[in-house]
C-alpha cells in the first residue's frame, strides 16, 4: 500500500473521499508506487476563507493533486483533499471513475524519471463535473 505520511484530523461536515487502500490499488502498477507518499489536507487554499467562500457560492475544489519534484532526493507526493461531507459518495465515485484512471495512465506516461510532473483534479460542488490540470 502507498506509505500515508500525513493526515489532518477533520472537523464535523467534512470526509476525505478516497482512502489510501483504493488509491493503491488503482495505482499498483505505475513505475512511481514505491516512491508516492499520500498526505490527507483539509482545505486546497491556503487560507480557510478562500476555501470556506468556494464551499459558500458550490465552487470547484481541488480533490486530489501529485506533484514530483527532485531535491535531494526524488519525491512523488499526492495529497487527497476534503469535501464537504453531503458530496463524499458522488466524488468517491468520480475520482475512482474518472480520476484514478486518468491519474495512472498519465504516471505510466510519465515514468520515474519524469524530470517535472504535476497533476491536479478539481471536482464541481455545483454541477458535479470533473476538471484536470495537468503538467508534465
Amino acid at each position: 500500500m502507498i506509505k500515508t505520511t500525513d493526515k489532518e484530523k477533520l472537523p464535523k461536515g467534512c470526509s476525505y473521499p478516497i482512502g489510501a487502500e483504493i488509491i493503491s490499488a488503482g495505482l499498483s502498477e505505475v513505475p512511481q508506487y514505491e516512491d508516492l507518499q499520500i498526505i490527507f489536507r483539509m482545505k486546497d487554499e491556503s487560507h480557510i476563507s478562500l476555501y470556506n467562500r468556494k464551499i459558500k457560492e458550490a465552487g470547484d475544489i481541488i480533490v486530489l493533486d501529485v506533484y514530483s519534484s527532485y531535491g535531494r532526493f526524488r519525491t512523488w507526493r499526492m495529497t487527497v483533499r476534503t469535501v464537504p461531507s453531503a458530496f463524499k459518495k458522488d466524488a468517491s465515485e468520480k475520482i475512482i471513475s474518472q480520476i484514478l484512471p486518468v491519474l495512472r495512465e498519465r504516471l505510466l506516461k510519465a515514468g520515474i524519471n519524469e524530470e517535472h510532473f504535476s497533476f491536479s483534479a478539481s471536482y464541481s460542488l455545483a454541477t458535479g463535473d470533473i476538471k484536470f490540470a495537468v503538467e508534465s
